[in-house]
């Protein structure tokens, strides 16, 4: 997120904001709404898993 002016309120309200936004059935999906806006050490990994999988819970192997 860029600002013109540091304000730590105004980026905890945005990320709440995204957070509150971002529901889903799970917790993987959820993540990968959220990858969206923040990326993270596991970017569009959850993406290709459901590309190749579909809507199935992951494979227990994948969880690692």
């Amino acid at each position: 997120m860029l600002m013109p002016v540091w304000d730590m309120e105004r980026l905890r309200h945005e990320i709440e904001s995204i957070c509150d936004d971002c529901i889903g059935p799970s917790w993987p999906i959820v993540a990968s709404r959220l990858s969206r806006y923040m990326r993270w050490e596991y970017d569009y990994k959850l993406d290709q898993m459901q590309d190749r999988y579909g809507a199935r819970p992951l494979p227990p192997w994948r969880l690692e």
